[in-house]
Formats: structure tokens, sequence, C-alpha cells
């Protein structure tokens, strides 16, 4: 048991690990030399041996399933790619589109959901960056204080949605 300090300054250490894994892994996705998968193993270690709760976050398990990962990340798999871009998208991660332009998911829109008992959640950050990024781009301001009314095409049952597996 620590006090929030410390566990607050875990959190700051686990995700600067975190971010540096993520650098290696894209830098690896890009470019795939034996340096740079000694760089995604050692970084995807080194965040790992961060012992203890943090105050919001606690010990990562990367490791585990890093080959089977990295292989299914390489190779396009859609279910890999999938799970870990549901990862990022959950939290709003700042190297979501980074990493979702080196995926087969690259040039779409990207919507979690998430089923539940009748319940639906509806992850929605790809799309809201998709929709700032068009309304700026036509000069609208997005600051506090706008609001717009975004209509979108139906889809028809006839015209192709692909579905990507369950990300849990």
């Amino acid at each position: 048991m620590g006090d929030a300090f410390s566990h607050i300054g875990r959190d700051q250490e686990r995700r600067a690990r975190y971010d540096h894994y993520l650098d290696a892994l894209l830098a690896y996705l890009k470019h795939q030399t034996p340096e740079n998968q000694t760089a995604v193993l050692e970084a995807a270690e080194e965040t790992d041996s961060l012992k203890g709760m943090g105050y919001f976050s606690s010990p990562t398990s990367i490791q585990p399933n890093l080959q089977e990962v990295l292989e299914g990340l390489v190779a396009g798999d859609t279910e890999v790619w999938s799970r870990f871009l549901s990862g990022l998208m959950s939290r709003e991660h700042p190297r979501f589109d980074e990493f979702k332009a080196v995926s087969p998911m690259a040039g779409q829109i990207l919507l979690k959901v998430d089923c539940c008992h009748g319940f639906y959640s509806l992850g929605t950050a790809d799309l809201k960056q998709t929709v700032i990024r068009h309304l700026e781009g036509q000069g609208y301001s997005t600051e506090y204080g706008n609001g717009f009314l975004i209509a979108l095409p139906s889809i028809d049952a006839d015209q192709p949605v692909t579905l990507l597996r369950s990300p849990h």
C-alpha cells in the first residue's frame, strides 16, 4: 500500500514506458527489421517490469502473447488489429491515427460496439476525430458554443460493411 503521490508517480512512469513500447512497435510495423523487433521486445519487457498498482493503472502484461500479436499485426490479421486498435480507441490514445494508418483498416472509420444484456455502448473516438477534421477543413470552428447536425448516408443491407470480430 502506498500514498497517492507514489501511485500517481507509478501511473506516469507506466504511461512513459507504454508510450516507449508503442513508439518501438510503430517503428517495427513500418520497418520490420531485426533491430526494430528487438526494440519492441525490450520495450515490452521494460513496460511489464514496473510492478505495483498505480492510482489509475495496474501492471501491464504485454509479453506473454507478444510474439503472436506481432505476427498477426505484420500479417494484417484483422482480428489481431481489431483488438489492438480497439484498446487504443477506448482510451482515445493520441497514437491511434498513426497505428490505424499502417493497419488493414486504414482509410476506414471505425466504430467500437460493445453489447451486453440488451445495452449497447458505441465507441466513437475515430468518428469524432473524422468529423472534427472535416468541419475544421471546411473552415468551421469546433470551439465550445458551436453545434452541428451532421447527416451521414444510411447503410443499407445491400451495402458492404466490414464487421470485425469482437475486440474482447
